[in-house]
């Protein structure tokens, strides 16, 4: 009866190691691109792309942060998206930074006053964070292919 005991003692312990690797996840920061299609497209089989890149959270990256803070600061002017129809395609730019998030929204130029600030805050914040997530990814960059 003792070996009992002590084997289901021994498969508690182990139990418990498990479930303690099993609900550890890594967690990120976040930044990337993001393309909807209209509801027609996306029916018709278009996909949705995302651009993305990630660091462990730990690691608290300063791009990450600026692109959050400008992002949340955008977003806190109350508009996070421009769009005047339903079901149109749009692009998002989105960060994640320590568990918050920011996503925002742009459907092409609307031609309205009320969104004008946002579109052009909106395409210079996507022209940032497009060249962060690129420009690694040329391979002139990354292997010096340049003469």
């Amino acid at each position: 009866m003792k070996d009992f005991y002590i084997i289901l003692f021994g498969l508690f312990l182990l139990q418990s190691s498990y479930a303690d690797v099993v609900d550890t996840e890594l967690e990120y920061d976040e930044v990337r691109i993001g393309y909807i299609p209209s509801r027609v497209a996306s029916f018709k089989g278009e996909p949705h792309k995302i651009f993305e890149a990630k660091s462990l959270i730990h690691h608290k990256k300063t791009e990450m942060e600026e692109f959050f803070v400008s992002l949340r600061n955008l977003a806190s002017k109350g508009i996070t998206d421009n769009a005047t129809k339903f079901h149109e395609p749009t692009i998002y730019i989105e960060v994640i930074y320590q568990r918050d998030s920011v996503r925002l929204f742009y459907s092409g130029d609307s031609q309205l006053e009320k969104y004008r600030d946002y579109e052009q805050s909106w395409k210079s914040l996507h022209k940032a964070i497009y060249e962060f997530l690129s420009k690694e990814l040329s391979p002139d960059h990354r292997f010096n292919l340049t003469p």
